[in-house]
């Protein structure tokens, strides 16, 4: 993996699934973990495994690069996409707010070495 760019995983609303590299999921190799930036689909696409598919890859981009978590940020009035990332098997590690008093959840998977 290049240490310049990190994989951004990206599906076009025709249902054509791409893979870009960019700075969206990052490393912490502290902790040997990647952090996972944001992941949006459009209203459109929803309910269509886009956005499971995403996941799926974000998770194999973080186990094919030995690191032991994926961890993000989710908005926490959004009630839909909690239950969506619950559904999938994230956990949820803490609550805070943004400077802006936001509040946010931390999501986290953990991986077997």
């Amino acid at each position: 993996l290049d240490s310049r760019f990190w994989p951004v995983l990206y599906a076009d609303f025709w249902g054509d699934y791409w893979r870009y590299w960019w700075e969206a999921l990052g490393r912490e190799p502290a902790a040997r973990a990647y952090y996972l930036g944001g992941v949006g689909v459009l209203p459109m696409m929803q309910g269509r495994g886009v956005g499971r598919w995403l996941m799926q890859q974000a998770d194999a981009v973080t186990v094919a690069n030995g690191c032991k978590a994926i961890r993000f940020d989710a908005v926490s009035f959004n009630q839909p996409l909690l239950r969506f990332y619950d559904s999938l098997g994230y956990e949820r590690r803490r609550e805070f707010s943004t400077e802006s008093g936001k509040g946010m959840i931390c999501y986290e998977r953990t991986f077997s070495p």
